[in-house]
């Protein structure tokens, strides 16, 4: 009888699917002053997979790992400049279980500023993405601030403040 109730369950376990466990990802600037998320500065050589191990730059973190639902990438405190931040298709989420970009709560040191600087193309870009929440960002110069590009479903912008552009601080354009 126990041999039986052991395969059984053993049997249940290998048909059962593996979770998913949501990840958290880091990035700083090179200035502590003010960060809430972590206890580096920030080099792309990291893993930015810790507090303590942040990637330098958006853009790396997001060439390195594809986002997936329950995902969640903290921004710290501090200016990140001259490059568009392109969140497609291989980087959203699912109903009910959404990608999250957070930047800094720390509002009193300036809180989290993507700066396209004074290149041309726009500062943040979300492009055919399915369930993105992006919270506390200020997005400043450059041709456009955020711009929805594609088919975007379930896109939730929370405190983005967008400022400064020669063309539109929020565009939308669907394919």
């Amino acid at each position: 009888m126990r041999k039986v109730i052991g395969s059984a369950a053993f049997c249940l376990c290998l048909g059962m699917a593996p979770v998913a466990r949501a990840a958290i990802y880091y990035v700083n600037d090179l200035n502590p002053t003010g960060d809430v998320y972590c206890s580096a500065v920030g080099n792309d050589a990291n893993a930015g997979t810790n507090p303590a191990a942040p990637k330098l730059t958006i853009t790396n973190l997001l060439a390195t790992y594809a986002l997936v639902g329950g995902d969640t990438l903290l921004i710290d405190t501090g200016s990140y400049s001259n490059y568009e931040v392109l969140v497609t298709a291989a980087d959203d989420g699912t109903a009910g279980n959404p990608v999250v970009i957070q930047g800094s709560t720390n509002f009193a040191a300036g809180g989290t500023v993507l700066d396209r600087g004074q290149f041309g193309g726009p500062t943040f870009t979300l492009s055919s993405v399915e369930s993105v929440i992006v919270r506390n960002l200020t997005v400043v110069r450059g041709l456009r601030g955020v711009a929805l590009q594609g088919s975007n479903k379930n896109i939730l912008l929370e405190r983005v403040t967008a400022r400064g552009f020669s063309l539109t601080a929020f565009y939308s354009e669907f394919g």
